[in-house]
C-alpha cells in the first residue's frame, strides 16, 4: 500500500479526485441558467461541463507535479498524483473522449462553438511555457476559462446570445475575478510559513474590493443580474473568512472546504432566487 493511503484523511479524498470542482461547476452552471431564465436546462450540457472541467483540473495538477517536482510547496499532495499518474492519465483521456462524443452527437455542435473561447484560454494556460512562469497571468486565463465554461450551457440555450457574452458579460468577469482570487488563495495556503509575494499579501484587499464592486453593480445593473452579483459577493465574503482564519487551519482543511465556499452560494442562488 502506498504511504499516502495511511496518512490522507478520508474527507480530502473527494478534493484530491477533483470531485469538488465538478460540484462548483454544476452549481454555477445552474446559477447561470436561473439568472438567464432558462427553464428545464437539459442534464447533458451540465454533465459535459462537469467532465471537461474535471479533466482540465486533473491535467493541471498532474502537470504541476511534473514541472514543479523540485518545489514541495507548488502542489497539494503531489504524492497522490505521482502514485496514480498512469491510471489517472487513462481515466482523463477516456472521460474527455466521452465528453467529445456527447458534445458532438447528443448536445450539439453549437455548444462547442460557445465553448471555443474558454477552450482557447485553457489551451494557452496549458501550452504556453511562459505562462508557467507567470502565475498571475496563467491564473487569470484559467479563471476566465472556468467562468466562461460555466456560463456556456445557459448561453447556448438562451434565445439571443452572442458568443462574446461568454467572457464579456459583466457578471462573468466578476465571477472570473472571484475564481482567480480563490486560486491565488490556494497558492497562499500551500505557502503557509514560506515567503509570500506582494499579490498574495493583498488578497484580502482584492476580495473586499470585489465584494464592494458586486454590491454596487447589483444596484445599478439590470434586475435579472442582481442575484448573481449578490452570489459573487457572498463567495468573496466566504473567501475573506477563510483567509482571516487560514493560520488556524491546516492546508488540508482549507483545501477541503475552499471550493465548497464557492459552490454553496451558487446553489443557494439557484434554489432560492425568485
Amino acid at each position: 500500500m502506498h504511504p499516502f493511503e495511511n496518512n490522507a484523511p478520508w474527507w480530502i479524498r473527494p478534493q484530491l479526485w477533483g470531485l469538488d470542482i465538478m460540484l462548483v461547476a454544476l452549481a454555477w452552471g445552474l446559477a447561470y441558467s436561473k439568472m438567464l431564465w432558462i427553464i428545464g436546462l437539459p442534464g447533458e450540457p451540465l454533465f459535459l461541463l462537469c467532465v471537461c472541467v474535471w479533466g482540465f483540473v486533473l491535467i493541471m495538477r498532474m502537470l504541476k507535479v511534473i514541472i514543479y517536482k523540485s518545489d514541495p510547496h507548488a502542489c497539494w499532495r503531489p504524492e497522490f498524483y505521482q502514485a496514480r499518474f498512469i491510471p489517472l492519465a487513462y481515466l482523463i483521456i477516456a472521460a474527455l473522449l466521452a465528453a467529445l462524443w456527447l458534445g458532438l452527437y447528443q448536445v450539439g455542435i453549437g455548444l462547442l462553438t460557445f465553448c471555443s473561447i474558454p477552450a482557447l484560454c485553457t489551451a494557452l494556460a496549458l501550452m504556453v511555457p511562459y505562462l508557467w512562469k507567470n502565475r498571475i497571468l496563467q491564473t487569470a486565463l484559467i479563471a476566465l476559462s472556468f467562468a466562461g465554461a460555466c456560463s456556456a450551457p445557459a448561453w447556448y440555450y438562451s434565445i439571443t446570445a452572442p458568443i462574446a457574452n461568454i467572457i464579456l458579460f459583466p457578471p462573468t468577469l466578476c465571477f472570473a475575478a472571484l475564481v482567480m482570487l480563490h486560486l491565488l488563495s490556494r497558492h497562499a495556503w500551500l505557502q503557509q510559513g514560506q515567503e509570500q509575494n506582494r499579490i498574495v499579501g493583498l488578497l484580502p484587499v482584492f476580495l473586499l474590493a470585489l465584494l464592494l464592486a458586486c454590491l454596487i453593480l447589483a444596484n445599478i445593473m439590470p434586475p435579472y443580474e442582481r442575484c448573481f452579483y449578490y452570489t459573487i459577493a457572498i463567495g468573496a465574503a466566504c473567501l475573506q473568512v477563510l483567509d482571516r482564519y487560514r493560520h488556524r487551519m491546516t492546508a488540508d482543511q482549507l483545501f477541503a472546504i475552499g471550493w465548497l465556499s464557492l459552490a454553496l452560494p451558487a446553489l443557494s442562488a439557484f434554489l432560492f432566487q425568485n
